[in-house]
Parts: structure tokens; sequence; C-alpha cells
């Protein structure tokens, strides 16, 4: 702490003259001052966040682009594989984002999946937060999934062997977008061009923010040397550019402008946003220093915040791992534990089956997170 935050809190403190000079002094300016030696890790935080934020939603475009492509066939034929459920639920669940655990509720819904299935979904997924994790520390990210497939797999097998036939009534709305109308979103050179020539303010928008993240990276690349995240940045920006420039206007301002960013955009962003913040400012107070030797209970804390059907809080989590505030078991335990918002659609039709998986998931959580703890991760 500086002698200048000292002497202001000194201030704020006293009595009688120094009282009466504070309460000349705007809020906004004592705001300002109290918080001056956060200005450089907030602006930190914000730029990191925005750059997490734009791979997620580059990520998320890959995966609305394949839905287009296949005109929503790749669901349909799922629906063949009954005896493999557990596998293609644990499989599904382990792809980034909550897409397929939204595809298994779908089937389990129609009475096409059984419960187990379900559950190796839900344990195997880390919702939005995968993208995010893969940005940020991707060869511990893709462990990280492997681990969630498997203990997912096992998960889903033992559910069914103690619930039999257990399927809910109620068919559940939560579906994929695919228009009646033939789309084509594949790359075209005869679409590209007049693409670039297009004066369609979202396509330029998101033209212009590809094509900075793209050169940034390659440039970080050329000059520092290559990396795995480095060049994970690089080729998902200029991935999602290609798509960009290749799509029609309706995929452009519906699919990607209306959805992906105008839909999730400011909730990854201002999740991801306030993690960092919240974090660094705690590191900045030395408050590793204070959780060390309570890793059990961050771990606890980190089970429960799964229940919410929710996100966000776990990214709280992913940015503690990564600036190596708790080991890998609270990371692991609150990745089956919480599964994004993809039992949204459960919850809305059968909160009894919606609280039996979340159940079933924070056993396994507990379990396998003390488990891994005990082995000194």
């Amino acid at each position: 702490m500086t002698r200048f935050s000292t002497g202001l809190i000194y201030i704020v403190s006293g009595r009688g003259a120094f009282q009466e000079i504070l309460s000349e002094i705007p809020s906004e300016l004592i705001i300002l001052i109290m918080f001056h030696n956060y200005a450089h890790t907030i602006t930190h935080s914000l730029i990191h966040a925005i750059t997490i934020s734009i791979f997620v939603l580059s990520m998320m475009v890959f995966i609305d682009y394949l839905n287009i492509a296949t005109t929503g066939k790749w669901q349909e034929k799922l629906k063949k594989y009954v005896m493999g459920q557990n596998f293609i639920g644990a499989f599904l669940g382990a792809t980034p984002g909550c897409l397929g655990v939204f595809v298994v509720i779908s089937m389990y819904s129609h009475k096409i999946f059984r419960i187990g299935a379900v559950v190796a979904a839900t344990i195997a997924t880390s919702g939005d937060e995968a993208f995010v994790m893969f940005a940020m520390f991707p060869e511990t990210a893709l462990l990280l999934t492997l681990i969630l497939f498997g203990v997912g797999l096992v998960s889903g097998f033992i559910t069914d062997s103690f619930v039999k036939n257990r399927t809910i009534n109620c068919p559940c709305d939560e579906q994929f977008i695919v228009h009646e109308r033939k789309e084509s979103p594949g790359f075209s050179l005869s679409r590209a061009i007049p693409n670039l020539k297009s004066k369609n303010p979202y396509f330029l928008i998101i033209s212009v923010v590809l094509i900075i993240i793209f050169s940034f990276f390659t440039y970080k690349l050329i000059s520092r040397g290559i990396t795995l995240q480095n060049f994970i940045f690089s080729l998902v920006s200029f991935l999602a550019f290609m798509i960009v420039i290749s799509s029609d206007e309706h995929f452009i301002s519906e699919h990607l402008w209306d959805h992906i960013i105008k839909k999730h955009g400011p909730k990854i962003f201002l999740w991801t946003a306030s993690a960092f913040i919240i974090i660094n400012i705690l590191i900045h107070n030395r408050f590793d220093t204070a959780i060390q030797g309570n890793s059990a209970i961050i771990l606890l804390l980190a089970v429960l915040i799964g229940i919410i059907p929710e996100s966000g809080p776990h990214l709280v989590f992913v940015t503690m791992f990564a600036n190596g505030l708790v080991p890998f078991s609270v990371l692991l335990a609150s990745s089956i534990s919480q599964d994004g918002h993809g039992t949204l659609p459960l919850l809305a039709h059968s909160r009894r089956d919606f609280f039996i998986v979340k159940a079933i998931n924070i056993s396994v959580a507990l379990l396998v997170g003390y488990g891994v703890m005990v082995f000194g991760f």
C-alpha cells in the first residue's frame, strides 16, 4: 500500500478537521483516488476478457456453421445409435459449449436416451468455459476434457444400472434453429468477393475485429516464437473470418450477429471480465497467501456453486487455477459439478430429473475431486 493510500485511509477514519476537509471533496474523486492502484489491473483484465470473449464467440460460430451446413441432419443420425447412448452423451458433452448437452437432453426428453446419457453429458461438459480454458491453458484443458469424458462415461453406466428406464414425459422445446429455406454457408469465391465489397455494418464490424485479432497473434507468433496459445488464436480468428466472408447475409445478420454476438457476447464478456478483475484484485491484495491450506474448502465451494445452471460462476475457479491459486482438483471438481446452461431445458420440464442429475454430479464431483486432491493434484 502506498503512503498516499495510507494517508487517505487515515483521513477517512479521522475526526474533526479532517472530516470537515473530506466533506468538501467530491465522492467520485475519493473513489478514483482509492482505486488508483487498480487501474492497470482493471485495464489488463478488460483487454484479456475482450480477447477471450472473441475467441469464445468465434468457436460458437463454428458450431452454428456446422449445424446450418448440415441442415441439422447430424441430430437425426444420433437417434439411431441406442446402444452407445452413454458414449454419445459423454462425447457430445465433451465438445466445447452447451450445444452437445442440448442434443442429449432433447433426445432424453423424446424418450430416445436414458438418464445415464444425460449424466454422462453433464459431467463431461464444461459449458462455454471450455472455450476459455482452451484459450488460457490448452494443454491442461485437453487433459481435463479427456478426464471428464472418462468420468462421465463411467458415471453414465453406473447411473443406468441403478435408475432403470428413467425418462420424462414432457417434450423439450429447446431445439436447434434450422431454417426451412435451403442455406449453403460453405466457402465460395462467388460469395466471398461481394462480401468483401459489402457495406453491411455487421459484416464490416465482425471482419475488422477478426482481422485485428489475427494480425495481433500472427505478429506475436513471428516476433516471439511459436506457442500453442498464439497459434490457436491465429488459426481460430482466420477460420472465423473465412466463414464470415463466405456466408450469406442471412447467416451473418441473424445467426452470427443477432444470436451469437447480441445474445451470448455481452454475457460472456461481463462474466469473463468480472472474474478476471475480481481474481486479479484479490491477487493484488495477497489473496493467494490467505487461501493457502484451504483448498479443501474452496473445492467444496466450487462444487456447490456448480449447482447454478449457468456458465459464468465457473469462470472464477478457471481464473483462479490459471493464476496458480487453486490445484487441479478444484478445477476438476468444479467442471464435473457445473454444466453451464445446458440443463436449463431439463429444469424447465422436469425439476425432479434436474435435481436427480445434479445430485449425482455433485456426488461424483466430491468423490473425484477430493480423491485427486489426496494424491496431491
